[in-house]
C-alpha cells in the first residue's frame, strides 16, 4: 500500500490511517507515503509526524507543491506511484475553488493501479466539489457517501459539526474530462 496525502497540512489524515492500520495489524502493508503541501513549515511537521508514527519503517516523500489550479508555477504535474494499491487522502482540501478537479483526477486516476480515493470535509458552501470530483471517475465503486449538516457534537462544548465524504474505488476506468 502507498498513501498520497493531498494538501496534507501537518499529516493528520495520514496519521489517522496509520493508526487504523496499526490497530488492525496491517501497518506492515504500508510501504510509502507521499505528502503534498505548499507550506514548508506544515510539510516539515507532517514529515516529522509520519516519521515518528512509523518509526522510520516506510519511505516518506515530501513534495512542496500546490494542487493543480491555473497552471501556476510549483503545482504538481504527476505522481510516481510505486505500489499497486494506492490510498488517496483528500481531507479538507477539495472544497477550494481554485483547484482544477479535472486535472487533479488525471493525476490521481493513473491506470495500472487500484486507487482508493477518500474525500472528506465539512458540509460547507464548497462541499458540492466532492461530488463533482467523484463524477469524473466513471465506473468507480462508491464506498462512503456521508452528507450531514449535523453529523455530531463536540465533547467539550457540545457544538454541532457537519460531515461530507465521498470515498470510492477506481481501477482501470475512464475519466469524464472535457
Amino acid at each position: 500500500i502507498e498513501i498520497i496525502d493531498w494538501g496534507c497540512g501537518q499529516g493528520i489524515a495520514s496519521l489517522a490511517l496509520i493508526e487504523m492500520l496499526r490497530e488492525r495489524d496491517r501497518l506492515n502493508l504500508l510501504r510509502k507515503i507521499t505528502l503534498i503541501e505548499p507550506s514548508s513549515i506544515a510539510l516539515g511537521r507532517a514529515y516529522d509526524n509520519i516519521l515518528r508514527a512509523t518509526n522510520g519503517s516506510i519511505q516518506i516523500v515530501s513534495q512542496k507543491q500546490y494542487l493543480p489550479n491555473r497552471g501556476d508555477d510549483n503545482e504538481i504535474l504527476g505522481i510516481n506511484y510505486q505500489e499497486y494499491v494506492v490510498i488517496h487522502l483528500f481531507s479538507n482540501i477539495l472544497d477550494i475553488s481554485s483547484i482544477n478537479l479535472e486535472r487533479l483526477a488525471q493525476i490521481v486516476g493513473c491506470q495500472g493501479h487500484k486507487h482508493y480515493i477518500m474525500c472528506m470535509g465539512p458540509k460547507n458552501s464548497g462541499a458540492y466539489r466532492l461530488d463533482q470530483f467523484y463524477s469524473i471517475f466513471s465506473n468507480s465503486e462508491l464506498i462512503s457517501d456521508i452528507d450531514y449538516a449535523q453529523y455530531g457534537y463536540t465533547s467539550d462544548t457540545y457544538k454541532s459539526f457537519s460531515c461530507k465524504t465521498k470515498c470510492f474505488k477506481f481501477e482501470n476506468g475512464e475519466l469524464n474530462t472535457h
